[in-house]
């Protein structure tokens, strides 16, 4: 039997300027890569729906 763990999303740094998130999803190996995929773009979406601007380091 394989146990499942439950998605997460953690605060792992918090600045004056930034913060820096951790997102984990749960799946099936097999899906590892297009989750991962579309799960950041799909955080990238809605952040800049909602007016925020991400910038590169």
């Amino acid at each position: 039997m394989i146990k499942y763990s439950k998605p997460s999303i953690d605060v792992i740094a918090l600045t004056d300027v930034s913060v820096k998130l951790a997102i984990r999803p749960w799946t099936a190996n097999e899906n590892f890569s297009s989750v991962c995929s579309e799960t950041l773009e799909s955080c990238k979406t809605e952040l800049h729906l909602a007016g925020i601007v991400l910038k590169n380091q």
